[in-house]
């Protein structure tokens, strides 16, 4: 793990009698309220593969400039996903993670629904997280849900 997402992914398609010569200008829409990890500085492309039935997200050596809503680079690749993304300056030469996969309200999220689950089925002292009551609980959960939805996608 070098780097994050920062939007939508996208691919190039053309007609069976089209060619792709020179390359084209490929600019993909950032979510510009989407946190970003200090971690990464690098405005960059990635392209997206299906692997054993999961995405794989790799990072590619292009140009990428930036409008601040959007990253644009030439491309000369059709039928190749590519995403807008952000990474660390060492993402080439990096031989372990840089940052954390984990989203901490997702963490968070996690604990208050198995302490939750732990009230509704009786287990008081099974998944409780300290100075939460069980009605506090569902309540937080809900929130954090909603805070989720607008920091973590």
């Amino acid at each position: 793990m070098v780097g994050q997402l920062l939007g939508e992914c996208a691919k190039v398609t053309l007609g069976a009698d089209e060619q792709l010569l020179n390359g084209i200008k490929f600019c993909l829409k950032i979510k510009t309220d989407r946190f970003v990890a200090e971690e990464y500085t690098v405005d960059s492309f990635v392209t997206r593969t299906l692997v054993d039935g999961e995405f794989v997200y790799t990072p590619v050596t292009k140009t990428v400039s930036s409008t601040g809503k959007q990253l644009c680079a030439t491309v000369t690749e059709t039928g190749t996903y590519f995403c807008p993304g952000k990474l660390a300056a060492t993402w080439a030469t990096a031989t372990e993670d840089i940052g954390n996969s984990k989203c901490p309200i997702m963490v968070l999220i996690a604990q208050l629904q198995a302490a939750a689950i732990a009230g509704m089925a009786g287990n008081d002292d099974a998944g409780v997280i300290p100075g939460l009551n069980e009605g506090s609980s569902i309540g937080v959960l809900f929130a954090m849900s909603c805070f989720f939805v607008f920091c973590c996608t």
